[in-house]
């Protein structure tokens, strides 16, 4: 789960059905990714995009999805098409 995914979207006041216009997704598709279920590893281009829609850094995005893997206990989660950090 992308927690901090759903709290930045619910705090700009974005539906999931907006934010998935936004990336050009649909929306269940949009919906997995919250989930965690879709792209486990965050590709580079919605990462992307979400810091351009939230005004933040893609380095920002990268220290939540590594916090995300730390919590879950699982191996490091890395953006595609970015080093780690």
């Amino acid at each position: 789960m992308r927690k901090w995914l759903i709290e930045l979207r619910n705090k700009a006041g974005i539906t999931q059905a907006e934010m998935a216009k936004k990336l050009n997704l649909s929306q269940s598709y949009y919906a997995q990714i919250e989930a965690g279920e879709r792209q486990r590893n965050l590709n580079l281009l919605t990462a992307t995009s979400l810091a351009k829609i939230f005004k933040i850094s893609v380095a920002t995005i990268s220290k939540y999805e590594q916090a995300r893997s730390e919590r879950s206990g699982k191996r490091a989660i890395h953006i595609q098409g970015m080093e780690p950090l």
